[in-house]
C-alpha cells in the first residue's frame, strides 16, 4: 500500500533542510507518494535532485502574513488528502492547525535549528506559539541534544511527544578524495594553496561575515598565508552582494572566492583542507 506525505516548508530552493527533505524522499523508496508544498516559492534546481516523481506547489506568500493562505492551504490538504503532513521549523508550525482541520491523519512537525530573529529560542511569543501548535501535532522531532532539551524544558513540549534524530553524516558517501582536489570554473585553481571552505545559504544567521573579516586580519599578518591560502565559500542567499562587497575592501590580499550554489556535495568538501563554519546556533550538538 502507498501512503502520501505532504512536506510543507517555507521555501523549496538549494540548502541544508531542503537537501534532507530530499535525501528522505529517495531513501524512502516507492511505497510513499510526496508533495512538497512552498508557502513561498521553489528552485527546480533542489527538485531535479529528487528520484522520483514529486509534486511542488508553490503558494507565492508575500513577505509578513498572509490570510488567503490558510484556506487555500486547506484547500490543497483537502484535495491531496493525505496519510501524513510534515512541517519544518518555526516558519511552517501555525499550519499544522490547518491539517488537523483538514482531519490529516498523522501530523509531524520537525525542529531543525533556530532562526535569525530568535537564536537562542529566548523571544516568548515563539516558544508560546509552539506551545500552542503542540496539542495539534502527534509527534514533534528534534535533530539535537541541545534541541530535544530546549523544547522539553523551555517551550513545555511533553516528552512522550518529542523524538530526537540527531544529524549525521553519511561517511560512506562523504570520504577522503583519493585524487587531487577537482577544479571548478567559479574557483581559481592554486596547486599549492591551503584551502579554508565554507558551505552554508548567504544568510546572517550563518555568519560568513566574521569568518571573511577573520580571514582577511589573517592575511593582513602575514603575507605568506595571504599567499599561501584560500577561503572558498559555496552558496547563495540574500547576503551574497554584500559579502562580495567586503571581500573587496581589504587590502591583505586575501584569496576569497565565491562559488555559488552547487549540487555536488561531495566534489566540493574534497576541495578543502579545513571546513569552517561560524553562526549563532546549529543543530550538530
Amino acid at each position: 500500500m502507498t501512503r502520501s506525505v505532504v512536506h510543507i516548508v517555507h521555501g523549496f530552493h538549494i540548502g541544508g533542510l531542503e537537501k534532507l527533505i530530499v535525501n528522505c524522499i529517495n531513501k524512502m523508496g516507492s511505497h510513499y507518494q510526496h508533495t512538497i508544498i512552498s508557502l513561498t516559492s521553489a528552485s527546480d534546481d533542489i527538485a531535479k535532485q529528487l528520484n522520483y516523481p514529486v509534486k511542488v506547489i508553490a503558494l507565492d506568500k508575500p513577505p509578513g502574513n498572509s490570510a488567503r493562505l490558510y484556506p487555500l492551504l486547506y484547500k490543497h490538504l483537502r484535495t491531496l488528502n493525505p496519510d501524513i503532513v510534515q512541517t519544518y521549523n518555526l516558519a511552517t508550525i501555525e499550519y499544522q492547525c490547518i491539517a488537523a482541520l483538514a482531519r490529516i491523519p498523522i501530523r509531524i512537525h520537525a525542529e531543525h535549528g533556530r532562526d535569525t530573529y530568535d537564536p537562542f529560542g529566548k523571544v516568548k511569543k515563539y516558544r508560546y506559539l509552539r506551545k500552542i501548535c503542540a496539542p495539534f501535532i502527534h509527534h514533534i522531532v528534534a535533530v539535537s541534544d541541545d534541541l530535544y532539551q530546549w523544547l522539553a524544558h523551555d517551550v513545555g513540549i511533553p516528552e512522550n511527544k518529542l523524538i530526537l534524530i540527531r544529524n549525521g553524516i553519511n561517511t560512506e558517501h562523504f570520504q577522503p578524495a583519493a585524487s587531487s582536489r577537482p577544479s571548478d570554473e567559479n574557483v581559481t585553481a592554486f596547486p599549492h594553496t591551503f584551502t579554508f571552505g565554507h558551505v552554508a545559504r548567504l544568510q546572517s544567521v550563518k555568519n560568513q561575515q566574521l569568518l571573511i573579516l577573520a580571514y582577511q586580519s589573517a592575511c593582513e599578518q602575514s603575507p605568506t598565508f595571504a599567499e599561501d591560502t584560500q577561503l572558498v565559500l559555496v552558496g547563495d542567499g540574500d547576503q551574497r552582494a554584500a559579502l562580495e562587497q567586503l571581500a573587496t575592501q581589504s587590502t591583505s590580499g586575501a584569496q576569497i572566492h565565491f562559488a555559488g550554489s552547487q549540487t555536488d556535495m561531495r566534489e566540493q568538501y574534497a576541495r578543502f583542507d579545513a571546513l569552517c563554519c561560524l553562526l549563532s546556533q546549529k543543530a550538530f550538538h
